[in-house]
């Protein structure tokens, strides 16, 4: 696939949306110093509105700071006695790691990870990144992470990766979806860009929808419902951007396949964020991790403008 100007200037206008913020430059979520803060966020991470997850951090940065290592966070757990007393006591967060009867509560996996860290003599962020840089999708921290409950998918063993600054950057299927997605390389042939009016709505609607890609749903396996949680909800649950301009009833209907469903290749994928990261004046690995973030919905950017740039110029008609 080729990657145009275009599909660089879209990817750049997204990333912007969530990097300039009126506090200052943002870069992807991560913990360099902390490997508990790693482990929780990993592991809170599928299933969960991204600030649910971001209070979690931040009642056990209220209680132990921002460096404890996976040892510091294993006594955590023990001296409040156990897994389900630290999630209701540290982490206000009764979240079950899966939607099955009898799941372990994700802080009963974030107990097994640190256990599995002890095993393989991994305390540290660097102790983490030396063990899997030979080969991050082949290591003896992968082979045990992927036996953790609800954990096999790989998803949350990859965020723990981006949240410790791993360069390795994995564009599995919902990444190129969310590539393709923002990038528009599949543009319906029903959209209509403007203001729109009483009989076709424009892009209001459409940018609303398109703007929760970030929030495609987690696999079913992943998916909890949370009994103590601040924040919000999962929100909408949605595949992709899809979506038809219905002249008899006047509406979207996104019930269709989306963009996504053609997604871009690994390849199209590097090539595409190396070049956005030339533009973004970022670096490579740290550009991949925040795409990462955004497409697993770890990170929420803004919704976008009615005007926004990415639809410029793409005047098609409605019929």
């Amino acid at each position: 696939m080729e990657i145009t100007t275009e599909s660089v200037r879209r990817l750049a206008n997204r990333c912007r949306d969530v990097t300039d913020t009126e506090a200052g430059p943002r870069g992807p979520i991560g913990y360099p110093l902390s490997l508990a803060l790693c482990i929780i966020d990993a592991i809170y991470s599928t299933g969960s509105h991204p600030t649910a997850v971001g209070n979690i951090v931040d009642r056990y940065i209220a209680r132990h700071g921002n460096a404890d290592g996976a040892k510091s966070l294993r006594y955590s757990i023990a001296s409040v006695g156990g897994e389900r007393a630290w999630a209701e006591t540290v982490a206000h967060n009764l979240k079950p790691a899966s939607t099955q009867a009898g799941a372990p509560l994700k802080a009963a996996v974030i107990d097994q990870a640190t256990r599995l860290m002890a095993d393989l003599d991994i305390e540290t962020v660097p102790d983490l990144l030396s063990a899997v840089e030979a080969n991050p999708e082949d290591n003896e921290v992968l082979s045990g992470w992927t036996t953790l409950p609800s954990q096999s998918s790989k998803v949350t063993f990859f965020h723990l990766l981006a949240l410790a600054g791993s360069a390795h950057f994995e564009p599995d299927l919902r990444v190129r979806r969310f590539l393709t997605d923002i990038t528009c390389e599949f543009l319906p042939p029903f959209a209509e860009v403007g203001p729109g009016d009483d009989d076709h709505p424009g892009t209001a609607e459409y940018e609303s929808r398109f703007a929760e890609a970030v929030d495609t749903e987690p696999s079913d396996e992943e998916v909890g419902e949370a009994v103590v949680e601040e924040g919000a909800g999962l929100g909408d649950e949605w595949a992709g951007p899809g979506g038809d301009w219905s002249p008899a009833n006047g509406r979207w209907d996104f019930s269709g396949p989306g963009f996504g469903d053609h997604p871009m290749e690994a390849d199209d994928a590097r090539r595409l964020i190396s070049e956005t990261a030339d533009v973004l004046g970022m670096r490579v690995d740290e550009l991949g991790r925040l795409v990462w973030q955004l497409a697993h919905g770890r990170i929420r950017p803004p919704r976008r403008r009615q005007d926004t740039e990415a639809w410029s110029g793409l005047a098609i008609s409605a019929g």
